[in-house]
């Protein structure tokens, strides 16, 4: 699968672009506005 696919499929899911990660990972959360960055199944790594 395919960067392009999974960033995707992330945003059809309801998530959205949260911040930059070490190197070249990123960072996605919920779009739902209920984040706490210290519930880290909130948030998915890529």
């Amino acid at each position: 699968m395919k960067y392009r696919e999974i960033t995707d499929r992330l945003k059809k899911l309801g998530f959205r672009f949260y911040r930059q990660g070490k190197g070249s990972h990123e960072l996605y959360t919920e779009d739902n506005g209920r984040f706490d960055e210290s519930h880290s199944e909130d948030i998915v790594t890529l």
